[in-house]
């Protein structure tokens, strides 16, 4: 038989139990040693959880103070803002955006401020020693939100003694909020239809006179369509430049006659010079004179006539006999001439100085018709040039006022659009409404036998957890060794 190996043990010195190694961290209270207590302890940890929890249990059940009573006001916001017909024309929030600014401008200060002005609060006894009423209500004034996400609740808790003085501060929260935020907001609205009404009669006005405008316009242009002025201001400007050039030639031999005019007047022409020609003129108007040019001419045309008939022409004895006659009568009417031409020079100048100033009053009675005639001109082409502006002026006018028109029509048709709707709109059922409006604020009292029966339970539970911890605290203080495993972990013993 072999011999068995002996078992190694350590040599150092044994702790002491519940000495110095329960201060150590493997001293501590752990999960397992706790299970391992309730294991060891069960029946002892049940009795005595039992009477400690029902103990405790017992105790709350009595002496639990009753709960706080609270003042409650309902308010229902809408989803989506109600309608009659038509879709409010203001821009909506989403309804989440909306709820939330609501239920913070429900405890703002301007409707705690308008709040505490209300005759309910007048005598209040909790706001009647308060030093700041406002703080004190953003203290004591909840806004919470319901199961329904379209309703919130006004709230305030107290004791049972002072729900009849905070119903009166719900009350009068609720009131202000009302008056402050939902009754503004819808006498903005109403301002907003004024002034879109104002505005829409400003724009009536405004058509009217553009309407006005334009007739008087089409009075004075003698139409009321663009294309036509444009054809009367061509035809104006056409006149205009049949004008300017009448004026334009006129211009000119108004000049012509203003030189020779001035020429006679300074005596820069020939009156003191006579011709030969002038002469000869003057002398074949005397009678005699005329007579021998009536014969010559009679005797140049036998002279011919004589010619053409004899074989041997102007050699014939009667045609040389004619010849001879003529040469005598033409001598005649030469040393006739010669005898007058010391009178007719005299006679010339003169009769040239009567036509010379008879042309003078003629020119100058020329020169101021046509100066007149200048003058009617000029006007004529400033009346045709005034009018051919005043018409192309009158075709933009016309064509801005008919701009004009259209807009100011389309502005007024949807501002009297948006007026319309916006009036229907505000008869609708308000987004906002007070669903405790005829009884007031009411009182929610709180469940106490629900209320007994979690604190109780949680006593119980309370105790008998107290009573597992306390055994296991107490597990720890004995340490006792149970198996090999005990000696290694709590003695720190080698087996």
């Amino acid at each position: 038989m072999s011999q068995a190996n002996p078992v190694p043990v350590s040599t150092s010195p044994r702790p002491r139990v519940g000495g110095p190694a329960a201060n150590q961290p493997g001293g501590l209270l752990t999960p397992r040693q706790l299970l391992f207590a309730i294991r060891r302890h069960w029946l002892l940890a049940l009795i005595l959880g039992t009477l400690v929890g029902g103990g405790a249990a017992t105790a709350v059940w009595f002496l639990l103070p009753p709960g706080d009573y609270a003042a409650v006001r309902m308010i229902h916001i809408s989803a989506v803002r109600p309608k009659v017909a038509f879709e409010n024309p203001e821009a909506q929030a989403a309804f989440d955006t909306f709820k939330q600014t609501q239920m913070v401008l429900l405890r703002s200060r301007p409707v705690l401020n308008a709040a505490l002005r209300s005759p309910k609060l007048a005598n209040s006894p909790l706001l009647a020693n308060q030093p700041d009423p406002i703080d004190w209500l953003e203290k004591h004034v909840f806004v919470r939100p319901t199961a329904s996400p379209e309703i919130i609740q006004i709230v305030m808790q107290g004791s049972p003694d002072q729900i009849n003085d905070m119903r009166p501060i719900v009350d009068a929260v609720t009131e202000a909020y009302l008056h402050e935020v939902v009754d503004k907001d819808l006498e903005r609205l109403r301002r907003k239809h004024e002034q879109l009404r104002e505005i829409a009669s400003r724009y009536e006005k405004k058509l009217k006179g553009i309407r006005q405008s334009m007739r008087n316009l089409r009075e004075q242009a003698g139409t009321g369509n663009p294309e036509n002025l444009m054809l009367k201001q061509k035809q104006a400007l056409l006149e205009y430049g049949q004008a300017s050039q009448e004026l334009t030639r006129l211009r000119s031999e108004l000049r012509a006659m203003r030189t020779q005019l001035l020429s006679l007047e300074e005596g820069k022409t020939d009156i003191d010079t006579v011709t030969d020609a002038e002469l000869d003129a003057y002398a074949e108007r005397d009678p005699i004179v005329a007579q021998m040019a009536a014969e010559i001419a009679a005797l140049e045309r036998r002279i011919e006539t004589e010619s053409a008939r004899a074989v041997q022409g102007r050699d014939a004895p009667l045609v040389k006999s004619l010849l001879a006659d003529l040469k005598r009568k033409q001598d005649e009417m030469e040393r006739r001439k010669t005898q007058m031409r010391g009178n007719l020079v005299d006679r010339i100048k003169a009769e040239k100085q009567r036509n010379a100033s008879l042309e003078i009053i003629n020119l100058r009675q020329r020169v101021q018709y046509l100066e007149n005639l200048e003058k009617l001109l000029v006007k004529d082409c400033e009346r045709l040039n005034r009018e051919s502006k005043e018409l192309h002026q009158k075709a933009l006018d016309l064509e801005d006022f008919k701009n004009d028109l259209d807009e100011a029509e389309a502005m007024y048709k949807t501002i009297s659009k948006q007026a319309e709707a916006l009036a229907i709109e505000m008869d609708a059922r308000s987004r906002i409404s007070d669903m405790n409006r005829d009884e007031g604020a009411i009182v929610q009292k709180p469940d106490e036998l629900n209320r007994k029966l979690r604190f109780s339970g949680l006593a119980a539970l309370g105790g008998l957890g107290l009573v597992v911890v306390a055994l296991g605290l107490i597990e720890i203080r004995l340490r006792r060794v149970t198996s090999p495993l005990d000696l290694t972990e709590q003695l720190g013993l080698n087996v």
